[in-house]
């Protein structure tokens, strides 16, 4: 029912049945094994089957018992699909352990299954399918429907005002207010009333209504007094504290952060006499909060959600200052995606013990944005499985969405990293993987969640998802010499961002006499492209002097051991000012002068603004495609000679990265382990996925990648024989591949099974069975 723009605007693509049911009965399974201790099979085969054969007669009745009081959330649930999933998994099991399967259906939609979405058309389209879902057509005068939008909410899920209000940096603030009496005793007046108002039929429905709307006011108005007076004793004290001087009359460290303190907390205390006034002025509510809608629920066993995903530069202005510093996913900035937020809220929602499963994008694995989000994971939750569809993009929704599907079950003790780092072998916790690949069968495989971070040690690092077998070779690479980014000497830059293509990249050059070329710039094809007149292309063409251009190396220009610089891009060497840019290229640039403008800055006013070129581009260079199917790299030497007959520097765009060298052997050398088979595939493993099987190769992503400790010298004359025969021919036959991967598993330590393993690996990746 919604339109496609409004879709992609808000981030919203409905989950299709199969994975829904895959996803409920996996957390449903996992939550009551792990609570009950009943065999995870025999649950399984419960929840999946409605079979309790393989369950004990007294892991029964515990389990029955378990499964009427669990409370399952989805805080943003759309059209309901996870709601659904659960009420069919949750009544299916329960009606297979003796329940009668007339009212069990009604039991689960009343007590266990809450919602919540800003958009009040979807929480009214999830009531509805909740309600047919109870529809009985078989009875003759079927009893009245439940009342669900006591359970099924039009609110923001993220912005709870009353938990806002009380941020870690204020203490304790929100837990105390919650044993506030006035609180405690307005919830239990709520209680009866909400238990009520769900089944209650027309004639008490109006009445009930009311009440509990007054007993939701009441709750909420002993909520924000209970924090005022709080924050009011806080802010008392930080003020105190605040005017602490040493011997010497100045304010102490601990002053100065008390200072820090009473700021925030006076901030939060005009966020909280608004609310006050807010609700003096408005009839109902004017805000949806978790403590007041929800009230009866102190917290919920089960989260089922596949949130909206927003990256954080398409957010309104308004909730990104809002969330930045309340979210601990947001601590480090960056374009966060929406749906990690959802993630943390989520945790913060489930009891102890409680099990999550939510869809989230497949860059949370591996991104950088996504650090806080792994810690945090790491840090408080033990992850029971883990789905990575990053490889097919489409084999879950109707659109290029690269997903993962994650379950996991909340600690009641978060761990500090260091314990994480260096948990014993024998106590530590599995994590069931699921890799899968357009065109071979997915891979299926277990590891220990504190091998997860690709740096050990390091919990915001990016998960390497890898067999046992494979990740067992990753790790002697690490442990045999250091990261790329820990070399000294070497670093990993991005190509040049012009800023305007358009303008300055040339995809057409003919060469003239008299030291001229005619060029057709990009802007001349895309114009042409979107039917503009003849005009406006032409104004990207000119002649113009030869030696203001240098060949431009993209991405696809690159091959493993091979580049063919197809284009050419305007650079003007030294500088600024009409007397280092020839007359005609002048011209040509002055044509576009407000284009070059608006990307120019520093450029001096009224100078042909250039390019900014970093002496490491114009040196030796190893290059390589920042998307491709595996990592291809190439040597790119000083100076190469141009079309034109002249020897000059070739630029790289941004669609390349490079590492600058100083010498061309220790450029033969790079590419020849970034070209084996153990780098290779190390690189595909910790990489970001893109569309169509395809990886990303950033400038962090090798970074991480690592080096023998003798790399320079180990088998030096074998691997700088192979790089320079393979760049003479333009790459390596089988023999002389597999020769490379020999040689550099051996300065590895990777022994033969290494080898295969890598192999084998390498070759899913490519979607080889």
């Amino acid at each position: 029912l919604m339109s496609a723009d409004r879709r992609g605007d808000t981030g919203s693509f409905y989950t299709p049945p199969h994975m829904v049911g895959r996803l409920t009965s996996r957390v449903l399974t996992e939550h009551v094994s792990r609570v009950t201790g009943e065999p995870y099979d025999a649950i399984s085969r419960l929840v999946m089957k409605s079979d309790p054969s393989d369950i004990s007669p007294s892991g029964r009745h515990a389990v029955a018992s378990l499964l009427r009081e669990t409370r399952v959330l989805d805080p943003a649930c759309g059209s309901g699909a996870f709601l659904l999933g659960a009420l069919s998994h949750l009544a299916g099991s329960r009606v297979a352990l003796g329940e009668d399967p007339v009212t069990v259906r009604r039991d689960v939609v009343g007590r266990s299954l809450h919602g919540v979405d800003l958009l009040d058309d979807a929480a009214l389209l999830c009531s509805l399918r909740l309600w047919l879902a109870l529809a009985d057509t078989s009875e003759s005068q079927p009893p009245p429907l439940p009342n669900l939008d006591r359970r099924i909410r039009q609110g923001d899920a993220l912005l709870d005002p009353l938990e806002l209000a009380g941020p870690r940096s204020a203490g304790d603030i929100d837990g105390r207010a919650r044993r506030d009496r006035d609180v405690r005793s307005a919830v239990s007046d709520l209680l009866p009333l909400a238990t009520a108002y769900v089944n209650a039929g027309p004639e008490e429905r109006v009445g009930l209504r009311t009440a509990v709307a007054d007993a939701e006011r009441r709750i909420a108005t002993a909520w924000l007094t209970a924090l005022s007076t709080r924050l009011q004793h806080g802010l008392k004290d930080a003020r105190a504290r605040s005017e602490t001087h040493d011997l010497w009359d100045v304010l102490t460290p601990a002053a100065r952060e008390a200072s820090r303190q009473a700021v925030h907390l006076e901030g939060r205390l005009r966020e909280v006499q608004q609310l006050i006034d807010n609700m003096r002025e408005n009839a109902v509510l004017p805000f949806f909060s978790f403590r007041v809608h929800f009230a009866e629920s102190t917290g919920f066993d089960m989260v089922l959600s596949n949130p909206p995903w927003v990256r954080a530069h398409r957010w309104p202005a308004a909730v990104g200052a809002a969330v930045r510093e309340r979210y601990e996913v947001c601590a480090k900035g960056g374009q966060v995606d929406l749906s990690l937020l959802f993630l943390e809220r989520s945790l913060s929602l489930l009891n102890d013990g409680g099990t999550l499963g939510m869809l989230l994008p497949a860059k949370t694995l591996r991104s950088a944005y996504g650090g806080a989000a792994r810690a945090l994971l790491l840090r408080d939750t033990q992850i029971a499985a883990i789905e990575d569809y990053g490889l097919d993009q489409r084999a879950i929704f109707r659109a290029d969405a690269f997903t993962m599907a994650l379950v996991a079950r909340k600690v009641a003790m978060p761990r500090c990293p260091a314990t994480l780092a260096g948990c014993p072998s024998d106590n530590r916790e599995t994590v069931q993987v699921r890799l899968v690949r357009r065109g071979v069968e997915p891979l299926d495989f277990a590891i220990n969640q504190c091998d997860l971070p690709a740096v050990p040690g390091d919990n915001t690092s990016p998960w390497m998802l890898a067999p046992p077998d494979v990740l067992a070779a990753f790790r002697k690479m690490e442990s045999s010499g250091a990261r790329i980014v820990e070399q000294p000497g070497i670093s990993v830059r991005r190509g040049v961002v012009t800023g305007a293509n358009d303008v300055l990249v040339v995809r057409e050059c003919v060469h003239k006499l008299g030291g001229l070329s005619h060029i057709r710039a990009e802007g001349y094809f895309r114009a042409r492209k979107l039917s503009h007149s003849t005009a406006v292309a032409r104004k990207y063409c000119a002649y113009v002097e030869t030696a203001a251009l240098r060949p431009l190396l993209r991405g696809s220009d690159v091959r493993a051991w091979c580049v063919r610089p197809a284009s050419r891009v305007v650079w003007i060497p030294g500088g600024r000012g009409s007397d280092a840019c020839p007359p005609r290229m002048q011209r040509y640039l002055q044509r576009h002068a407000s284009a070059l403008r608006a990307r120019a800055r520093g450029s001096a006013a009224g100078h042909a603004p250039t390019l900014r070129i970093s002496p490491a581009m114009l040196g030796h260079k190893v290059v390589w495609q920042d998307i491709a199917q595996t990592l291809n790299a190439a040597v790119v030497p000083a100076l190469s000679r141009a079309d034109d007959g002249t020897d000059a520097p070739v630029i790289p765009l941004n669609t390349v990265y490079f590492i600058a060298v100083d010498d061309a052997e220790t450029a033969l050398l790079l590419s020849a382990y970034l070209n084996s088979l153990p780098v290779r595939t190390f690189a595909r493993a910790i990489a970001e996925r893109a569309k169509d099987a395809r990886f990303r190769f950033f400038a962090w992503t090798v970074r991480m990648l690592p080096l023998p400790r003798l790399w320079q010298s180990a088998e030096r004359d074998s691997l700088l024989e192979i790089a320079r025969s393979a760049h003479e021919n333009r790459g390596l036959n089988r023999l002389q591949q597999l020769r490379l991967d020999a040689l550099v598993a051996q300065v590895f330590g990777l022994g033969d099974a290494d080898l295969i393993a890598l192999l084998t690996f390498d070759r899913w990746l490519s979607g080889e069975s």
